[in-house]
């Protein structure tokens, strides 16, 4: 009997052990998923660091839930903690090394990396396990795209549109990738077939906006942006973009709108939106507003900015506020001691101020970081001809063609500039003799010997350097201008037509056509060949600086003075004419006044 018993109690405590067993079990399995599900509330609420801690609860009550350890490394993901959230993902493999989920998302994470060709290897292991994953091979397009592997991408996505072809996102990463390559035609029907998938896709909008942009449909572009700005009134991008076409295009105005929303959406990009808003403004010639968004944008950067810097002053020396500007060049120059550019807007500035020997140690400091560079030595030269050092101001060029052996070019405009056209025409010599088919020397020796009145040599010469280019429209029509002086109107009539078959969009040319058909009497042809510069844009002060230069190189000096004084009269800011008038000018002997029209050209952003 108390056997019986015993034998009785033995077996109601194992079955208890067992049921206790089994109770525990499913008490803990349901606490895991339970942190697991919590885990998924804070995730979803972008509460990362909570939805961690909860995935490590799952997981310290149950260390094989591969759904926990891959949630795990979506969190640390969304935190840039790459290297850990690879350490989930490989967790869950170890448990799972069919989970699809954590192969795929270890990929995303390597991208993120930059580590593509390990990501696409992630992504294959899941093509291997399932080849109708649509996600394994849209991010294997993915990766291929990062690494500029064009044709390897569409493939992908082609793969991916195949099984899924309602995927959004492969459409337009598609698009992406044939953009990238330039084919904007085909990139557009990739951008239209993931809007007409989901007409709310902002990306794709944009996306084609850039396409039609590359195209130069501007037009088009601006609509795509407009209606991702509908869509989502704060899209930074898309008021960027806007901005920039409407820029191009040359609405300002509306343009300038843009950037103002830019400026008020992102913080981040202010400081450059403000430097694109002040460049806009002193394009327009609005110097004062231009100068306000300058300051704005250096009180904005995040350091010093030497372009900013540079450009303020730019704009000051434009109001005429010389000290300022050197303040901010200067400032420029202390950032960049180095550079050559910084140098010589200081010594621009000075030599306007007629501080010479300040613009010309500035000068000689651009000239120090770059020797060879036969533009500084022009400014040095200018300056040293504005301080009334004449017999030095040809130094520099002596210098630079002693020191390299080059710079020729250079001295001969030079030469002729100063009225020095002897010289110049040695300088020519030496330079043709150096080598013999240099065209740009035999040009400029016939220009000097056109100003020295020696008209048959300056026609051999010009003969010359066609001779040894042929197609060199310029030669051509310096030609025709020297042969109309001469009274052969027909010969010059003839060079111009070369010159116009050579460059048919020469519209000065063309001006010059129609001046010769006038001179033979040809008024109907003369009158459709000035029709045709005006069509090509010749705007009236040109068509006079042209008339000018005509009459100069026929010798007539004072007819040529006379059209360019209109020429300037029309439009004061013509850098060309003021250039144009300092040299008939020079070939006047009307030395001061020639050299106020130069330093005037070059205020005005004229360049040799």
């Amino acid at each position: 009997m108390l056997k019986h018993f015993l034998g009785l109690m033995r077996l109601i405590c194992v079955v208890f052990v067992l049921l206790l067993a089994l109770m525990t079990s499913a008490q803990c399995q349901q606490t895991a998923t339970n942190w697991w599900n919590k885990g998924n509330e804070f995730y979803d609420q972008g509460f990362y660091d909570l939805a961690i801690k909860s995935y490590d609860n799952a997981i310290r009550i149950d260390s094989n839930s591969t759904n926990a350890w891959i949630w795990k490394g979506n969190a640390l993901y969304n935190q840039g903690k790459y290297n850990e959230s690879i350490n989930s993902y490989d967790e869950a493999i170890l448990i799972d090394p069919n989970s699809t989920n954590a192969w795929i998302w270890k990929g995303i994470a390597l991208s993120a990396q930059g580590k593509n060709d390990e990501a696409v290897k992630c992504y294959d292991e899941v093509i291997r396990l399932d080849p109708n994953s649509a996600n394994a091979w849209y991010n294997k397009g993915n990766a291929l795209l990062n690494q500029g592997k064009y044709n390897e991408s569409i493939e992908c996505y082609d793969e991916a549109i195949l099984i899924d072809p309602n995927s959004t996102n492969a459409w337009y990463n598609k698009g992406n990738a044939l953009y990238n390559q330039g084919k904007y035609n085909e990139s557009i029907k990739c951008y239209d077939e993931a809007i007409l998938i989901d007409p709310n896709s902002t990306n794709a909008w944009i996306w084609k906006g850039n396409a039609l942009s590359a195209q130069g449909k501007n037009d088009e572009a601006v609509k795509c942006y407009d209606e991702v700005i509908r869509l989502d009134p704060n899209n930074i991008e898309a008021w960027n973009a806007k901005g920039r076409i409407l820029e191009n295009k040359g609405n300002y105005n509306e343009s300038l709108k843009a950037y103002d929303k830019v400026i008020e959406l992102s913080p981040e990009l202010r400081k450059d939106i403000w430097s694109t808003k002040a460049r806009i403004l002193k394009d327009q010639g609005n110097y004062n507003d231009s100068l306000k968004a300058y300051d704005k944008a250096i009180e904005l950067s995040p350091g010093p900015e030497i372009y900013l810097w540079k450009f303020k002053g730019d704009v000051l020396r434009a109001l005429g506020r010389y000290n300022e500007s050197l303040n901010a060049y200067d400032k420029a120059i202390e950032l960049n001691p180095e550079s050559e550019y910084l140098w010589v807007v200081k010594g621009n500035v000075l030599k306007a101020q007629g501080r010479y020997n300040e613009s010309l140690n500035a000068y000689d400091e651009a000239i120090k970081i770059r020797p060879n560079d036969a533009e500084f030595r022009f400014l040095k030269s200018i300056a040293l001809l504005s301080a009334g050092r004449y017999n030095e101001s040809i130094v520099p060029f002596n210098e630079l063609t002693n020191l390299s052996g080059s710079g020729f070019w250079e001295k001969e405009i030079f030469l002729i500039l100063l009225g020095r056209y002897n010289e110049s025409i040695i300088a020519s010599d030496e330079a043709i003799k150096i080598s013999p088919n240099d065209h740009d020397s035999w040009g400029l020796k016939g220009l000097a010997l056109t100003f020295s009145g020696r008209y048959n040599e300056s026609i051999i010469a010009f003969n010359e350097a066609i001779k040894i280019d042929s197609k060199n429209a310029q030669s051509w029509k310096e030609l025709g201008y020297l042969l109309y002086g001469q009274g052969e109107y027909n010969k010059a009539l003839e060079c111009v037509n070369k010159s116009i078959e050579l460059n048919p969009s020469e519209k000065e040319a063309w001006y010059a056509k129609g001046f010769f058909l006038q001179a033979l009497g040809r008024s109907s042809e003369s009158q459709g060949a000035y029709m045709k510069a005006k069509e090509m844009g010749l705007s009236d002060a040109e068509a006079m600086t042209d008339k000018g230069m005509i009459f100069c190189l026929s010798g007539r000096y004072n007819e040529s003075i006379e059209a360019i004084n209109n020429a300037i009269e029309i439009a004061p800011k013509s850098g060309e004419a003021w250039f144009e008038q300092s040299v008939v000018l020079r070939a006047l002997h009307r030395d001061s006044e020639a050299n106020a029209a130069y330093d005037k050209a070059i205020d005005l952003g004229f360049s040799v």
